[in-house]
């Protein structure tokens, strides 16, 4: 079973379709409930973060880069997990 969660979780999260749609979704849902979002970038431009600007002023990381061609490391850290799920 542990096995299957983990392969899963493989799957889910090497599927770069898929971790794009899922951060727009949350974030067109932070703004649907009434948040304002700021963008906050590197000095090379890139999006470093997002900052939901109301009193707490929350900070959201940009989105994951481990989705990639070659996902050897994100298999190799989950598989080899002793703790990735108990």
């Amino acid at each position: 079973m542990v096995l299957m969660v983990k392969n899963a979780f493989i799957s889910l999260y090497s599927n770069k379709s898929f971790i794009d749609s899922y951060h727009t979704f949350i974030l067109e849902y932070i703004r649907k409930t009434g948040n304002i979002i700021t963008i906050v970038k590197s000095s090379n431009d890139e999006i470093k973060e997002y900052v939901v600007t109301d009193k707490d002023n929350i900070i959201i990381t940009a989105k994951p880069q481990f989705a990639t061609e070659n996902n050897d490391d994100l298999k190799l850290n989950i598989l080899g997990s002793q703790y990735f799920i108990n």
